[in-house]
């Protein structure tokens, strides 16, 4: 059985930075954050966007991932309207990634497994990791986000 693990932590506390480094040590790595950036550019999602929230944040037919993070940054309800649009889909894909990785075959796990071992990340794969970063930093990196105090 292939052991998953997911990172959590909040928005810029380095999440893509650790799934970098999973990688580097041999990993299967799957980032959701590009899954949902792939999504964006789904025309069924982007019509949805353009639905709720008009032209603007699709111009020429792209979604705008700047405006979108500036509306659902604004207001928690369209945050909340969003995540319901992508979530259920990137779940979809993350099964979908799983059940590829399962389907390999007993030799390739085993040489996976190995590549892990001898790369030391065993450890690191068998546990959750939750990220964290500095206020500054956090709005350096996402001027948008509203960080915990912040908000009024």
């Amino acid at each position: 059985m292939i052991r998953f693990v997911g990172l959590t932590g909040g928005i810029g506390a380095g999440k893509s930075e650790a799934l970098a480094a999973f990688a580097r040590l041999g990993a299967a790595t799957l980032s959701t954050d590009q899954v949902t950036h792939e999504l964006l550019a789904d025309p069924e999602v982007r019509d949805a966007l353009i639905e709720r929230w008009g032209e603007e944040v699709a111009p020429d037919g792209e979604v705008d991932r700047g405006r979108v993070a500036e509306i659902v940054f604004a207001d928690s309800g369209e945050l909340a309207w969003l995540e319901s649009q992508l979530h259920p889909r990137v779940g979809t894909h993350v099964l979908g990634w799983r059940e590829r990785l399962e389907s390999l075959t007993r030799e390739t796990r085993s040489l996976a497994r190995f590549l892990v071992r001898r790369s030391r990340g065993a450890a690191l794969l068998a546990r959750r990791r939750a990220l964290a970063a500095e206020a500054e930093r956090l709005a350096a990196r996402v001027p948008h986000a509203v960080l915990a105090g912040d908000a009024t």
